[in-house]
């Protein structure tokens, strides 16, 4: 169940500031949301730190698939400050309500479909950071060299493979998991083995839709080598729409069943929570929604 295992990856790394780069390294519209959160959840002074220095751990990210040159260097290191102060000013008072919504949740039994709004709820705030992404990434992919490019495919095929490697290890998730609601029982072990099994098929799609959404991100970017801004902001909002709704049919059904099932999954495992587990669960929830206010009031 890839959208359940994407989640607590997320989860873990936003209460771990040293890993906060290591969230966008799956796949774009993953990466989006992960930045989103990473820059808003600080339930420790560790990702606090990373809060205040994003523009410099995701300039080393990003340089680390693109090899700027010193000029796309320095434009890429000033876009990602101003988005930082953007994301400061605008998005954490609305994460913090995002946050609120989760604790009224958090207490008592939920269903899927309590769980789903709440992501619905999510992707809204990752949309509004992929709109204000764009156009700064419109001012710099076009100075992209083949080289460059080149180095981009090979980045992209050594992450892959190391996100299958870890794909199917249990361990990671129920760290993940405890991160939130403390130690699992034993019945709650099984209940989350459960829930991340995947038949080979589905793994097999899951990575074949990662391959064409990196092909396509590719293609998009070498047919953009010297565009101005305006074109490139076009083409780079119509590869955001194609990488959000597959191309494919058979995964788009697969997508929307996995989504419902990782919905349902999550309920009955916080269904499953004991108090404790449940006063743990709301005091995280509160400690990050603390966290993002006052990151918030340091602009003001």
């Amino acid at each position: 169940m890839p959208l359940l295992k994407s989640w607590l990856a997320r989860f873990r790394l936003q209460a771990k500031g040293r890993q906060i780069t290591a969230i966008i390294s799956a796949r774009p519209r993953a990466w989006l949301w992960g930045v989103g959160l990473a820059l808003a959840l600080s339930g420790c002074s560790a990702l606090r730190l990373s809060y205040n220095n994003a523009p410099t751990l995701l300039y080393w990210w990003l340089d680390g698939y693109a090899d700027f040159d010193k000029s796309q260097g320095a434009q890429t290191r000033a876009e990602l400050s101003k988005l930082l102060d953007w994301h400061r000013k605008e998005e954490l008072p609305r994460i913090a309500d995002l946050l609120g919504s989760a604790q009224l949740l958090a207490g008592g039994p939920v269903s899927g479909a309590q769980v789903c709004a709440l992501y619905e709820k999510a992707l809204t705030r990752m949309d509004t950071l992929s709109e204000r992404v764009l156009p700064s990434a419109a001012a710099i992919v076009p100075s992209l060299t083949t080289a460059q490019l080149d180095h981009m495919a090979q980045t992209f095929e050594k992450k892959t493979r190391k996100w299958r490697e870890d794909y199917q290890r249990v361990d990671k998730f129920t760290e993940r998991t405890e991160d939130f609601y403390g130690t699992l029982s034993p019945s709650q072990l099984q209940q989350l083995q459960a829930a991340l099994h995947q038949t080979k098929e589905e793994e097999t799609l899951y990575f074949a839709e990662v391959s064409r959404r990196q092909k396509l991100g590719l293609t998009t970017l070498a047919g953009l080598q010297k565009a101005d801004p305006a074109s490139a902001l076009l083409a780079l909002k119509a590869w955001s729409s194609q990488w959000q709704h597959s191309s494919d049919p058979v995964y788009q059904d697969y997508k929307i069943r996995s989504t419902t099932q990782t919905c349902q999954a999550v309920a009955q495992l916080h269904n499953s929570a004991s108090p404790k587990q449940r006063k743990k669960l709301l005091a995280t929830l509160q400690g990050y929604q603390q966290e993002a206010l006052l990151l918030h009031r340091e602009t003001l």
